[in-house]
Protein backbone atom coordinates (compact mmCIF):
# COMPACT_ATOMS: atom_id res chain seq x y z
CA UNK A 1 0.00 0.00 0.00
CA UNK A 2 1.62 3.40 -1.26
CA UNK A 3 1.13 6.20 0.98
CA UNK A 4 -0.63 9.65 -0.66
CA UNK A 5 1.35 12.65 -0.21
CA UNK A 6 -0.70 15.48 1.54
CA UNK A 7 -2.45 17.77 -1.06
CA UNK A 8 -2.01 21.54 -0.41
CA UNK A 9 -5.40 22.04 1.45
CA UNK A 10 -4.58 18.89 3.45
CA UNK A 11 -1.03 20.85 4.40
CA UNK A 12 -2.71 24.19 5.29
CA UNK A 13 -5.51 22.21 7.34
CA UNK A 14 -4.23 19.49 9.46
CA UNK A 15 -7.23 18.77 10.71
CA UNK A 16 -9.42 17.84 8.05
CA UNK A 17 -6.27 15.54 6.71
CA UNK A 18 -6.79 13.73 10.17
CA UNK A 19 -10.27 13.60 9.47
CA UNK A 20 -9.76 11.04 6.67
CA UNK A 21 -7.31 8.90 8.66
CA UNK A 22 -9.22 5.21 9.60
CA UNK A 23 -10.04 4.72 13.40
CA UNK A 24 -8.65 1.64 13.33
CA UNK A 25 -5.94 -0.43 11.05
CA UNK A 26 -5.57 -4.55 11.07
CA UNK A 27 -2.24 -5.99 11.73
CA UNK A 28 -1.03 -9.41 11.18
CA UNK A 29 1.88 -11.09 12.27
CA UNK A 30 3.77 -13.38 10.33
CA UNK A 31 6.51 -15.39 12.21
CA UNK A 32 9.79 -16.06 10.15
CA UNK A 33 10.07 -20.20 9.26
CA UNK A 34 13.42 -19.57 12.01
CA UNK A 35 12.10 -18.27 14.72
CA UNK A 36 12.76 -20.40 17.90
CA UNK A 37 11.81 -19.76 21.75
CA UNK A 38 15.22 -19.25 23.32
CA UNK A 39 15.72 -19.44 27.17
CA UNK A 40 17.97 -16.23 28.09
CA UNK A 41 20.29 -16.26 31.19
CA UNK A 42 21.37 -13.30 30.84
CA UNK A 43 21.70 -10.03 28.65
CA UNK A 44 24.94 -8.11 27.80
CA UNK A 45 24.66 -4.98 25.36
CA UNK A 46 24.93 -1.11 25.49
CA UNK A 47 24.16 1.61 22.97
CA UNK A 48 25.58 1.68 19.18
CA UNK A 49 27.52 4.68 18.00
CA UNK A 50 24.28 5.79 16.22
CA UNK A 51 22.54 6.33 20.08
CA UNK A 52 20.61 3.03 19.82
CA UNK A 53 20.18 0.28 22.44
CA UNK A 54 21.87 -3.37 21.33
CA UNK A 55 21.06 -6.05 23.44
CA UNK A 56 22.59 -9.46 23.26
CA UNK A 57 20.68 -12.44 24.62
CA UNK A 58 22.70 -15.24 26.21
CA UNK A 59 22.48 -18.54 28.01
CA UNK A 60 25.03 -20.18 30.04
CA UNK A 61 26.30 -23.64 29.90
CA UNK A 62 29.59 -25.65 30.41
CA UNK A 63 31.57 -26.06 26.93
CA UNK A 64 30.38 -28.98 24.88
CA UNK A 65 33.63 -30.87 24.25
CA UNK A 66 35.70 -30.85 21.35
CA UNK A 67 36.33 -34.57 21.79
CA UNK A 68 35.57 -37.33 24.31
CA UNK A 69 37.77 -39.94 25.95
CA UNK A 70 36.00 -43.82 25.94
CA UNK A 71 37.19 -46.35 28.62
CA UNK A 72 37.02 -50.53 26.85
CA UNK A 73 35.85 -52.88 28.83
CA UNK A 74 36.81 -55.75 27.01
CA UNK A 75 35.66 -58.56 29.42
CA UNK A 76 32.13 -57.04 29.29
CA UNK A 77 32.11 -55.95 25.97
CA UNK A 78 30.89 -52.41 26.89
CA UNK A 79 32.13 -48.99 25.99
CA UNK A 80 31.75 -45.97 28.33
CA UNK A 81 32.72 -42.36 28.11
CA UNK A 82 35.08 -41.21 31.12
CA UNK A 83 34.45 -38.62 33.03
CA UNK A 84 35.79 -34.85 32.55
CA UNK A 85 35.68 -32.10 34.74
CA UNK A 86 33.20 -28.80 33.29
CA UNK A 87 36.59 -26.56 32.93
CA UNK A 88 35.07 -24.36 30.64
CA UNK A 89 31.72 -22.63 30.95
CA UNK A 90 29.95 -20.33 27.80
CA UNK A 91 28.01 -17.84 27.19
CA UNK A 92 26.13 -18.43 24.26
CA UNK A 93 24.24 -15.65 22.25
CA UNK A 94 20.80 -16.48 21.03
CA UNK A 95 19.28 -13.25 19.41
CA UNK A 96 20.91 -9.49 19.08
CA UNK A 97 18.53 -6.67 18.79
CA UNK A 98 18.99 -3.41 18.03
CA UNK A 99 15.99 -0.41 18.58
CA UNK A 100 15.70 3.01 19.22
CA UNK A 101 14.49 5.29 22.59
CA UNK A 102 10.54 5.05 21.26
CA UNK A 103 10.49 1.57 21.52
CA UNK A 104 12.50 1.17 24.42
CA UNK A 105 10.46 3.23 26.07
CA UNK A 106 7.55 1.26 24.89
CA UNK A 107 9.42 -1.93 25.84
CA UNK A 108 9.70 -1.11 29.24
CA UNK A 109 6.34 -0.23 29.71
CA UNK A 110 5.61 -3.45 28.09
CA UNK A 111 7.58 -5.64 30.54
CA UNK A 112 7.02 -3.80 33.43
CA UNK A 113 2.95 -4.60 32.55
CA UNK A 114 3.75 -8.30 32.30
CA UNK A 115 6.15 -8.38 35.67
CA UNK A 116 3.49 -6.85 37.29
CA UNK A 117 0.76 -9.80 36.15
CA UNK A 118 3.29 -12.48 37.94
CA UNK A 119 3.92 -10.76 41.00
CA UNK A 120 -0.06 -10.64 40.91
CA UNK A 121 -0.40 -14.33 40.35
CA UNK A 122 2.26 -15.73 41.26
CA UNK A 123 0.66 -18.14 43.24
CA UNK A 124 -2.31 -19.49 40.64
CA UNK A 125 0.57 -19.53 37.89
CA UNK A 126 3.59 -21.66 39.20
CA UNK A 127 4.14 -25.15 39.19
CA UNK A 128 6.55 -27.53 41.31
CA UNK A 129 8.04 -29.81 38.59
CA UNK A 130 8.42 -33.22 40.18
CA UNK A 131 10.60 -35.53 38.29
CA UNK A 132 10.83 -39.25 38.76
CA UNK A 133 13.73 -40.83 39.90
CA UNK A 134 14.51 -43.52 37.39
CA UNK A 135 15.38 -47.12 39.57
CA UNK A 136 19.22 -47.57 40.52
Amino acid sequence: MTQQKPNREQRRHPSRAAEQLPSQIQVSYINRTVSPVLHADGVFGGLTPHGLLYMAFFSEHAKIPDSAQLAVDKVARKIRPVPQPDTEWVREVGTEIIMGLDLARSFRKWLDDKIKLIEQNEPANTFTVVEEQQPS
